[in-house]
């Protein structure tokens, strides 16, 4: 007899003799099965997070337009070499460096109503925003402020966000995004 067969058939009761131990010797089996799927969720929410980054470096213009003009992307090796000289002058430390260099992406612009330059703009992206990106991009938006001396803006980016980060976004005054995917 087929046990694969009498599994999937209404009457579990109609099982053969010795079929329950055979049965009870998948949960090996089935505890592996439910580590790779937890390891194929968490590698697809990061390829997602990574395509939003994408998305939105590219298409800047449209999600930061309505807040700010003459956006510009900032070139990560431009800004290494004046974060490490931020560094040498110990305006920030050696960790501050290496958390500012994780960031996402970096911009910089003007505030579209009142004109006001702003050197960077800080972006921190996730498919769900939650509380954690919202702390890391207003802590790398205060390293960058110390570093350079000049007005930043946090951001937080993604295509939802929690209830309670979305307190944490209006009580912080961190400007949030919605990328359509």
């Amino acid at each position: 007899m087929n046990i694969k067969k009498k599994i999937f058939e209404d009457s579990w009761e109609a099982l053969p003799d010795g079929s329950w131990a055979q049965i009870a010797n998948i949960g090996p089996y089935v505890k592996k099965i439910a580590f790779l799927t937890k390891e194929l969720n968490d590698t697809v929410g990061k390829l997602k997070g990574y395509v939003l980054e994408l998305i939105l470096a590219k298409n800047i213009h449209s999600y930061l337009g309505n807040n700010f003009k003459g956006i510009k992307l900032l070139d990560p090796s431009h800004l290494s070499n004046d974060l490490y000289s931020a560094l040498e002058n110990g305006k920030i430390s050696e960790e501050e460096l290496q958390d500012v260099l994780y960031t996402d992406i970096i911009a910089k612009g003007k505030i579209k109503n009142t004109n006001e330059e702003v050197k960077i703009i800080i972006i921190e992206v996730s498919y769900i925003i939650d509380e954690k990106d919202v702390e890391r991009a207003i802590r790398r938006a205060e390293i960058l402020r110390k570093a350079f001396e000049v007005k930043t803006v946090p951001v937080v980016a993604g295509t939802d966000i929690t209830q309670r980060t979305k307190e944490l976004v209006k009580e912080k005054g961190v400007l949030e995004l919605y990328i359509k995917e």
